[in-house]
């Protein structure tokens, strides 16, 4: 029998002769997800076959989630339009290759060391990044179609840099963003990115056009 298994703050969806867990409601299986207790959990969907045919808007928090799991979720809905990542972490990859996902929100990493996270997402037509990000790098690796974007985290890494070394990160990634959403018709630049955005402006650092300063 399909079975959701909780154990050691991890949930994992398992299943033996028959998958009964992707059958649930889509909505049962959001809201099981929205009201994990705030505790990291594993999400394992490899031993199970996602059909979550009806589904438009996920979102997943505090949970690890590995680069099988998300490809078995992302690809078991084929209809998903939203998904929003809220603190999770597990991977280094997030490909979201489906062309029914318009809009992504990758709010905030859980990491205790430094990372790199790329993200390919090339038909996404709407991204926000905000929030925590304990990240050293966070690179777009193709998001072609984005016309608007928000920009809105902050940002510190786990290590044992200087001050100094910290703000030539965050400028650094900041800038990579920029110019990665330079097709964009609108990125939006929050109060949590300011700093950073006047540490480029010092080193003469020219803004595109479609930059949008928002300080509230």
């Amino acid at each position: 029998q399909g079975a959701t298994e909780m154990m050691k703050g991890e949930i994992r969806l398992i299943t033996s002769e028959e998958d009964r867990i992707s059958w649930l409601p889509d909505c049962l299986l959001v809201e099981i997800i929205s009201r994990l207790p705030e505790t990291k959990y594993a999400i394992r969907t490899d031993a199970v076959v996602v059909r979550w045919e009806n589904l438009r808007t996920l979102r997943i928090d505090d949970a690890e989630i590995d680069h099988d799991s998300s490809r078995n979720i992302l690809s078991g809905s084929p209809l998903l339009e939203t998904l929003m990542l809220g603190n999770c972490c597990g991977f280094e990859l997030l490909d979201i290759t489906n062309k029914s996902v318009n809009n992504l929100v990758f709010s905030g990493y859980d990491a205790i060391y430094m990372h790199s996270v790329e993200i390919n997402a090339p038909y996404i037509l709407s991204l926000t990044i905000e929030a925590y990000l304990p990240l050293e790098k966070l690179l777009l690796r193709n998001v072609s179609s984005v016309i608007k974007a928000e920009l809105d985290y902050y940002k510190t890494v786990i290590d044992d840099i200087s001050l100094e070394t910290l703000d030539e990160v965050n400028d650094e990634m900041l800038k990579g963003l920029l110019f990665s959403l330079g097709h964009a018709k609108e990125v939006k630049i929050g109060k949590l990115c300011l700093e950073a955005l006047a540490g480029l402006k010092a080193e003469g650092f020219i803004c595109p056009s479609n930059l949008k300063e928002v300080d509230n």
